[in-house]
């Protein structure tokens, strides 16, 4: 029975001395791998730092704003798997994006600022509507407009996610926008991907489309109303708006309807997707010519969502994110707050 027992405490010595020795290896190899992405890191951004001078960046501005930068861990990028837009169904999306308070405020902004979005709608040729709508998709009205600091969550994108040349171009464009004295302290913030002020511009976003329209020599999106819902319009009459069309609507599909057509890529004449039996639910608010119209059929993934006929000012929505939910969430909220009026 002694010789069972030391038998046992044998083998139990020898068990709890590998799950020592294993403990102690997988520190090490934990450190040593942290050490390492340290030093790749720090490499990294000496990188960046360079990049940033050639490009007119004073080096005030890299030492300030890189240099306390720290290596980021891989958890940092999770975010970008669990996006909404991924995740959840179109009525999960409209749901959660446009609750009945968000519609509320929505149409209440839309009074509010009528003179202004009036002056900025002629100018830019963009439905006011579409202008408050994105302003409360992105940002809720400037309740959301980012708590991440900019510079670190462009780096830690820029280091390790599968599209850092993007986020690296983006970082660059940041050091450039941070080189100039500062509009406000939220300026060196952002969302956790690096999208700015109350319009969440990313950086480059920003340097192309931010407008100083009350000419105080600024482009403040962080917190002048004027040049927020200017940019907000400026950057949809670039990339090709046309307040001589909706951005599209619910639609009815015949039986028969073959799926290959749907598709922002498919563009048909309105006259031709109606003698298909494609059917708007409503009436457009707006005079369209069916033959000289293009459109296109949204169809979402889900079994039972319905499905959208669209025009080109959606591909133009899908030019500020791309991602049909968010598009569908801005038309949808744009139809509700002129709705009755």
């Amino acid at each position: 029975m002694s010789a069972m027992k030391n038998i046992i405490r044998r083998y139990r010595f020898i068990l709890l001395s590998c799950v020592a020795i294993t403990a102690i290896t997988f520190t090490l190899l934990s450190h040593g791998q942290k050490n390492n992405k340290n030093k790749e890191f720090i490499t990294f951004i000496k990188g960046i730092r360079t990049e940033a001078i050639k490009l007119g960046v004073s080096e005030k501005t890299t030492d300030k704003y890189l240099t306390s930068l720290k290596a980021p861990r891989l958890k940092s990028v999770t975010h970008l798997k669990h996006q909404p837009e991924q995740e959840l169904t179109l009525s999960q999306y409209l749901g959660r994006l446009l609750p009945p308070s968000k519609i509320k405020t929505a149409r209440l902004e839309f009074k509010k600022n009528h003179a202004l979005l009036k002056i900025i709608a002629a100018k830019y040729h963009v439905q006011p509507q579409y202008i408050v709508a994105l302003w409360g998709i992105e940002s809720d009205f400037g309740k959301n407009a980012g708590k991440f600091p900019l510079i670190q969550s462009l780096a830690t994108l820029a280091f390790q996610h599968h599209r850092s040349p993007f986020y690296k171009y983006q970082l660059l464009m940041a050091l450039k926008i941070l080189d100039k004295p500062l509009i406000s302290d939220k300026q060196t913030l952002s969302s956790w991907a690096g999208a700015m002020g109350q319009t969440q511009f990313m950086p480059d976003t920003y340097l192309h489309y931010a407008v100083d329209f009350n000419n105080d020599g600024v482009k403040d999106i962080w917190g002048n109303l004027p040049d927020i819902l200017a940019s907000i319009a400026n950057f949809l009459h670039q990339n090709g708006w046309s307040d001589k069309t909706p951005w599209g609507s619910e639609a009815t599909l015949p039986k028969n309807f073959q799926s290959a057509l749907a598709g922002t890529n498919n563009q048909l004449a309105l006259a031709t997707w109606l003698k298909l039996g494609v059917k708007p639910k409503k009436p457009y608010s707006q005079k369209i010519d069916p033959k000289k119209t293009k459109a296109s059929v949204v169809i979402m993934r889900e079994k039972g969502a319905p499905a959208y006929l669209v025009f080109n000012n959606f591909r133009v929505l899908l030019r500020w994110n791309q991602a049909n939910l968010e598009a569908l969430a801005v038309g949808t909220l744009a139809d509700k707050i002129v709705e009755n009026q």
